[in-house]
């Protein structure tokens, strides 16, 4: 028997669009990312080529890339949606001369967006710093109701909340948690939360709604051993409850491979100069040691010296959690020689947390769709 192979050893000219990551919800008015990961063979390294995204025959957003030589790369396309409802979205590269097999240059995604605003509950006992910020930065979000709850504040004190969130009277109980889609857990002693309502929270987060955990130097998280919030830590608690020494320079974050893709620590487009001003941004000088990430947990951003877990999120049951292992985001908000854009200081702290509550409020809405 002799074997004769016929046709053309040279390699054919292909682009595939191999995928998109990209949110099933969001809101009016989001940035939305579609992550797309391309593949090509045989096309010179350097090569540009158009990548549209489509609504139909209507151009969403359109950029032109540069080829890279290992073959497979990702690229960011954004859009903001006005209207609510439900976009059947395609990524499309148009044939490309020479090339073999056009049916591969397009995929394509369906999102569906809402007009709804999220409800946050953010608790904390003393008004520190990261507080005093962060309950303003919720309060101006038009997209979210937030009802903020000091616990060492005076029984007539005004709690601040959103002009449309409805007043709390107390601390919210068992009932009341069922109302919010993501519920902010500051540095809060176990003892003013009471055993009921630290139980209530594994309740909540199994049914989809979200929890964010902020350390802090006395309660948050290394109080919790023992409780039902431990279990829904994305890390692990160390034996004994050391903490970190208070440093008189500042140390850094490094994200990590699935960090610098991560919807949450997106601050700006581009992969490379993401991970370039996290590393630049204004620095911390204490946090929480964790002892390593949970198994089912993906691990965001590290020590930059050390290597320790400082922000890492899971999922539990329908529902998301974070945690924040530092306590000094606020100073993100003080512009800093490194960035060329000044004029709004604000705009990397509240971006950070508005996307880490959308993240995180999102598994509420996705627990109760189709999938």
């Amino acid at each position: 028997v002799y074997t004769v192979g016929i046709g053309s050893s040279e390699r054919k000219k292909d682009v595939v669009v191999r995928g998109i990551d990209a949110p099933e919800f969001a809101l009016v008015d989001d940035k939305v990312c579609f992550e797309v990961e391309l593949h090509h063979t045989n096309f010179p390294t350097g090569t540009s080529i158009p990548i549209y995204l489509k609504w139909g025959e209507t151009s969403l957003a359109d950029e032109m890339i540069k080829l890279e030589d290992s073959g497979t790369q990702k690229v960011s396309l954004f859009h903001s949606f006005s209207n609510p409802g439900e976009y059947n979205i395609t990524v499309t590269i148009p044939p490309q001369e020479g090339e073999f097999n056009i049916e591969n240059n397009s995929r394509q995604h369906t999102i569906k967006i809402i007009q709804q605003k999220f409800k946050i509950l953010y608790l904390e006992d003393l008004p520190r710093w990261e507080y005093r910020y962060l309950k303003n930065a919720l309060i101006r979000d038009t997209t979210v109701l937030a009802n903020t709850w000091l616990c060492s504040a005076d029984r007539d004190f005004l709690q601040d909340k959103s002009k449309e969130a409805l007043p709390l009277g107390n601390m919210p109980g068992k009932d009341e948690l069922a109302k919010f889609d993501c519920i902010v857990l500051g540095d809060v002693p176990p003892e003013l939360l009471g055993s009921d309502l630290i139980a209530s929270f594994l309740e909540f987060v199994q049914n989809g709604g979200g929890l964010i955990f902020i350390a802090g130097m006395r309660y948050n998280p290394k109080e919790y051993r023992g409780t039902a919030l431990e279990t829904l830590l994305p890390v692990q608690l160390k034996r004994l409850p050391e903490m970190a020494d208070v440093y008189t320079q500042a140390s850094q974050l490094r994200l990590t491979p699935e960090g610098i893709y991560h919807p949450i620590l997106r601050l700006v487009n581009d992969p490379q100069d993401n991970q370039a001003l996290w590393e630049n941004l204004p620095g911390f000088y204490w946090y929480y040691p964790a002892e390593k990430p949970k198994p089912a947990a993906t691990v965001l951003a590290l020590h930059q010296e050390s290597g320790e877990a400082i922000m890492a999120t899971q999922m539990y049951g329908k529902g998301r959690t974070f945690f924040c292992g530092i306590d000094s985001t606020w100073r993100w908000r003080r512009p800093f020689q490194q960035d060329s854009l000044m004029m709004n200081p604000d705009r990397y702290f509240y971006r950070f947390w508005g996307q880490v509550i959308r993240y995180v409020a999102m598994g509420k809405w996705l627990g109760s769709g189709r999938q």
